[in-house]
């Protein structure tokens, strides 16, 4: 998934689009039902994430399936991580140990 909080200026794919944000490859309770499947299941979920928009909604779905179904050897983590989330997100992403895949030249 692919959102920013902020539309892109500087990506010559969205010229003649001032408010594109990027794009949510799923509704976010559709990605909340899929992290709770995925939990259920005790799979290791990994998500592709790319904006600070997504990364926040990635990290936010993560917390609250943790919340609801605690588990601490669950190793979730994010690919990606272009764009820095909040200082929030970031702070509950070290609370839950949410892990991440860098891939600083991929945008």
């Amino acid at each position: 998934m692919f959102q920013e909080t902020r539309p892109r200026q500087d990506d010559a794919r969205t010229i003649g689009q001032p408010d594109y944000r990027g794009k949510l490859n799923l509704a976010p309770q559709e990605l909340y039902e899929a992290i709770r499947a995925g939990r259920d299941l005790w799979w290791q979920m990994g998500l592709h994430a790319i904006g600070d928009g997504a990364i926040k909604l990635a990290v936010d779905v993560f917390d609250q399936v943790l919340c609801e179904s605690p588990r601490a050897d669950h190793r979730h983590y994010l690919n990606h991580f272009t764009v820095p989330p909040p200082e929030a997100t970031l702070r509950t992403m070290a609370g839950r140990q949410i892990l991440i895949a860098p891939q600083p030249n991929f945008t």
